[in-house]
């Protein structure tokens, strides 16, 4: 696994990284990126080797939102594991899930 790391790191050498418009949550810390480009290349490349907290982002996002509409939430790519998983987790939260497959 570590030569994948590394693959991912040297791959994003070359990615062009620009400020986010929403808040985007890392899979690997389950927290919002950081605004530094060196973090967030860092975090990308971590995430190939660690578990994904996609639950935890969730509980993030619940807490923040309880008393307001649930944000949407975007799954990109061909499968739709992580509309499921919010399906079985919150109801209320899966009607404002969108799936984009790329």
């Amino acid at each position: 696994m570590e030569q994948a790391v590394e693959k991912v790191r040297e791959a994003l050498v070359n990615v062009e990284i620009q400020k986010a418009r929403c808040n985007v949550y890392s899979n690997y810390t389950g927290r919002i990126y950081p605004a530094k480009n060196s973090e967030i290349r860092a975090a990308i490349a971590k995430q190939v080797m660690n578990p994904v907290k996609w639950e935890q982002i969730q509980q993030i996002l619940y807490r923040k939102h309880r008393d307001y509409t649930f944000p949407t939430f975007v799954e990109l790519g061909p499968g739709r594991q992580l509309g499921a998983m919010l399906l079985q987790t919150s109801k209320k939260a899966y009607k404002y899930y969108e799936h984009f497959s790329c």
